[in-house]
């Protein structure tokens, strides 16, 4: 189930707030089953299931940095 994240850039000012959130992040993306993505790749999702083991190519959980 969608797990929402929201945050106000003030609240990383504190290092450890910034340290505990970013030491969650690393626990929760060593699971196989947890994808971090935006409301707008979850939508994505949500108009075209995709299985897991096809998530990997999924167009919209892509990463198209340069």
């Amino acid at each position: 189930a969608p797990f929402g994240l929201f945050y106000h850039a003030a609240w990383f000012t504190q290092p450890h707030h910034k340290e505990g959130f970013i030491s969650f992040l690393d626990t929760i993306v060593a699971m196989d089953d947890v994808w971090v993505v935006t409301n707008w790749q979850a939508i994505q999702w949500v108009r075209n299931p995709t299985p897991l083991e096809l998530l990997n190519n999924f167009e919209p959980f892509g990463c198209n940095y340069h």
